[in-house]
């Protein structure tokens, strides 16, 4: 499936998590290369990640791209269909602090929605129109 890799630069949109796409420029020669070009475009969020846990998919693909994979122009894509990159580790000191922080302001807000008092439903009153009621059923009792 793969080209020659032509040892030419190529154009590639990655994407990793929630972020946006990004572009970066290749001058490697296989996915394997890929991925440390990536680590190091990303450095600030992959930069304690080892470039074993990290994987790449197509766009709306489910397989992982394979390290030793030739990267060639069939990989030049757009901002719309950017490679997934996936980190496939345990969390890292920095990434615990990180998703601790999120967690803590989740369950502030949460905490913050429970203790808000709740107003009661105003409604009028139901009128129970006992000598209706009764007569209906004794109707129906003496069918």
């Amino acid at each position: 499936l793969g080209l020659v890799h032509l040892g030419a630069s190529s154009k590639i949109w990655i994407k990793y998590g929630d972020g946006q796409p990004v572009k970066i420029v290749f001058n490697g020669e296989d996915v394997d290369d890929l991925k440390e070009t990536i680590k190091k475009k990303l450095s600030s969020k992959l930069g304690d990640i080892d470039i074993d846990d990290i994987i790449l998919r197509r766009h709306e693909d489910n397989d992982d791209l394979d390290p030793g994979f030739v990267v060639d122009k069939s990989f030049e894509n757009t901002s719309n269909t950017p490679l997934q990159v996936i980190v496939n580790a345990p969390l890292t000191s920095k990434r615990k602090y990180e998703e601790s922080g999120d967690l803590k302001e989740i369950v502030k807000s949460g905490m913050k929605e429970f203790s808000q008092q709740n107003q009661p439903i105003e409604c009028d009153p139901f009128l129970w129109d006992m000598e209706t009621d009764e007569d209906r059923q004794m109707s129906e009792v003496e069918k």
